[in-house]
């Protein structure tokens, strides 16, 4: 899906790292395209990517808000699932393998991931 994000803090060092706004939701993520050169404070259309390097894992949960694992791109999210999509904070995000967790389809659920990507569209 496409989102709105407003680009709220880069890292001077690591030149992939971004912190974006969505709403409701503040996110650092590993920018994994890019076709042109990105401002703070400036909102872009992007695409998110959830990337998940071994097997994925859930629990349930009753949080809402996502957490980063400390200052890596990992994070703990936590979200509603449904039809094989994990909604956070009116933000869906997909990925191949949570059609593994479909047991706990229509419940609050909490996963980790390695890191989220994104894209800066045109």
């Amino acid at each position: 899906m496409k989102y709105y994000a407003k680009v709220i803090a880069l890292n001077p060092d690591i030149e992939e790292e971004v912190t974006i706004s969505l709403g409701e939701i503040v996110l650092t993520c590993f920018i994994s395209e890019l076709s042109r050169p990105i401002q703070l404070n400036s909102v872009y259309l992007v695409t998110l990517e959830l990337e998940i390097f071994d097997e994925i894992s859930a629990e349930l949960s009753t949080d809402s808000l996502p957490k980063q694992i400390e200052s890596s791109f990992a994070y703990e999210l936590n979200g509603y699932l449904f039809e094989n999509k994990l909604i956070v904070c009116n933000t869906i995000l997909q990925h191949d393998l949570l059609y593994e967790l479909s047991f706990y389809e229509n419940k609050y659920v909490r996963i980790y991931v390695d890191r989220i990507n994104v894209s800066f569209l045109n």
